[in-house]
């Protein structure tokens, strides 16, 4: 595979305004809602709105955007007929709702893949999603009230910012191995937001998206960036903030983690008993093999 050199690229004028397809601008704006919350409008919550208007603007364009498109889409055909079925039967509450925040990301993947970029839109692109790490600081400082307090007292509704800091960090992971030094940086910052959220799968994903990146790396290079993390994750394991969320706090760590495999007939909290509860184990084996490919597409089209 051939690299790509990011310096090439141009970094747009200071005066210059940025100049991207409009649904990259709704999901900028929408991301943005989600990490900050809030009530409700309409009579629906306002986070409701933020996915599913960049939902259904991405099937839009996707049925009137001429053009190629470059998503693997008959690897995920499968997982999206199981969540068709699933809604056309469904009685469960907020089945609807599960079901777009489910295909969201998907039909706006297939529909960027679609955009021809240019340039001088790339380079925009890189400084808007740099913008995106500047308010998702903003966020968590202001949810857990760091800036006042200068406590990592971790905090509450912090799960959106931490999942999209993790995709932001696989970006900058991605960059860094094509030549961007700089971005090591912003990854190391971004990895930072699960430490001081106190998110402990959002530490792991976050830390192992450098080591595990599907751009082109030595496999020397994997092995010590991955032994630095995982003995830097071993010592955050016993410090105190860890140790009292895991074994200390009601509702936290090893007994939300009993409660959600015994209570497999109600909705749970894990993402993956979430699907069992919903498609069953059909539904779960689809989407599990799905993923599996999607990984080996990526291995394929990263070498």
């Amino acid at each position: 595979m051939q690299k790509i050199d990011l310096k090439a690229i141009v970094a747009p004028k200071k005066k210059e305004r940025i100049k991207l397809p409009l649904l990259l601008w709704y999901i900028f704006v929408s991301t943005i809602i989600v990490c900050i919350g809030g009530s409700s409008f309409l009579g629906f919550n306002v986070t409701g709105f933020a996915w599913a208007v960049p939902f259904f603007l991405a099937v839009i364009i996707f049925l009137t955007e001429r053009g190629r498109m470059r998503f693997p889409f008959m690897i995920w055909l499968p997982g999206i007929c199981v969540v068709a079925g699933y809604l056309i039967f469904a009685e469960a509450e907020n089945a609807f709702q599960r079901s777009v925040m489910l295909l969201c990301p998907l039909f706006i993947g297939i529909t960027a893949s679609k955009f021809k970029i240019s340039d001088n839109e790339l380079s925009g692109f890189r400084k808007l999603y740099r913008y995106m790490v500047i308010s998702l600081y903003a966020i968590v400082i202001l949810k857990t009230g760091l800036f006042v307090t200068g406590v990592l007292s971790g905090g509450r509704n912090l799960a959106a910012p931490v999942m999209t800091g993790a995709l932001l960090c696989a970006l900058f992971a991605t960059n860094y191995m094509f030549g961007e030094k700089r971005d090591l940086a912003w990854w190391g910052a971004l990895s930072a937001i699960p430490i001081i959220a106190l998110t402990r799968m959002g530490m792991i994903a976050t830390e192992l998206s450098l080591p595990l990146t599907f751009a082109p790396m030595k496999m020397l290079k994997r092995i010590v960036l991955a032994s630095m993390i995982i003995a830097a994750g071993y010592g955050l394991f016993y410090t105190e903030r860890v140790q009292e969320k895991t074994f200390s706090i009601p509702g936290a760590g090893l007994s939300r983690m009993s409660a959600g495999i015994i209570s497999i007939l109600r909705p749970a909290h894990n993402d993956w008993l979430r699907l069992l509860f919903d498609y069953g184990y059909f539904g779960t084996v689809i989407f599990g093999i799905t993923m599996v490919l999607q990984v080996f597409y990526l291995i394929r089209k990263g070498k």
